[in-house]
């Protein structure tokens, strides 16, 4: 995005990005599930679109579980019913944090050459891009499928073809900006009813003085969660 105005008061936009907020839902949870949340549920509703569903409860592999998309896509999916969720993450004190968040089992990932693993998992949403993308991508059963969302790892992916020629997986990049207007709609409905996680979700609220430190974590790995801020 290059438009100015992201901690902004009052902002002028073209009328076509603005989407009304649901009428249960406060200006303030829209600003929590942010576009963190959005893009969570979007990634749920494209593995949905792409055979996920709670009958048969799959195998969910999420990346990144303690940040501002995999700790919403977790709590959704156990909202809505979904129990075998795996979480991802890079150090020992967020264990606890996503398995209290839903995670069924949590795991910290090592890196390997190998360039296809045992099939464990039907769907992963991937938050984190790079060698977290090729970790799930290996690891997917049969004709499984991954979406991905985030790049904080790194913008390459030195993946193999083998999970696609072999398993026929799928890999769906989940993109949060151009969104078709009535797609948007129906997600932001989603979050405000039967996807609604607002009164579990991890979030703080801050002041400008505490802008800049706030940042300086985000950069380190060190942020849990959502935090949204105060003008």
């Amino acid at each position: 995005m290059t438009h100015t105005g992201g901690f902004s008061e009052y902002a002028q936009v073209p009328g076509e990005w603005i989407v009304p907020i649901p009428q249960e839902m406060s200006i303030k949870e829209s600003m929590v599930y942010g576009t963190a949340g959005f893009t969570a549920a979007l990634s749920i509703f494209e593995l949905e679109k792409y055979g996920m569903n709670i009958k048969s409860q799959p195998e969910i592999l999420v990346s990144g579980a303690t940040g501002g998309v995999g700790s919403v896509a977790i709590q959704i999916l156990r909202k809505i019913g979904y129990e075998n969720i795996t979480a991802i993450v890079r150090k020992e004190k967020q264990i606890e944090i996503a398995k209290k968040l839903g995670a069924k089992q949590v795991i910290i990932i090592e890196d390997d050459n190998k360039p296809l693993k045992k099939g464990i998992f039907d769907y992963f949403l991937d938050t984190v891009g790079n060698n977290v993308t090729l970790y799930g991508l290996k690891r997917l059963n049969y004709q499984g499928v991954a979406t991905v969302c985030g790049n904080v790892a790194g913008n390459s992916l030195n993946a193999n073809i083998l999970p696609f020629i072999l398993r026929g997986i799928k890999l769906i990049g989940i993109d949060s900006v151009c969104v078709d207007h009535n797609i948007r709609e129906d997600i932001w409905s989603k979050l405000a009813n039967e996807w609604n996680i607002g009164n579990s979700l991890l979030y703080n609220e801050i002041g400008f003085e505490e802008f800049y430190k706030t940042i300086d974590q985000l950069l380190k790995g060190q942020h849990l969660g959502r935090t949204i801020l105060k003008v």
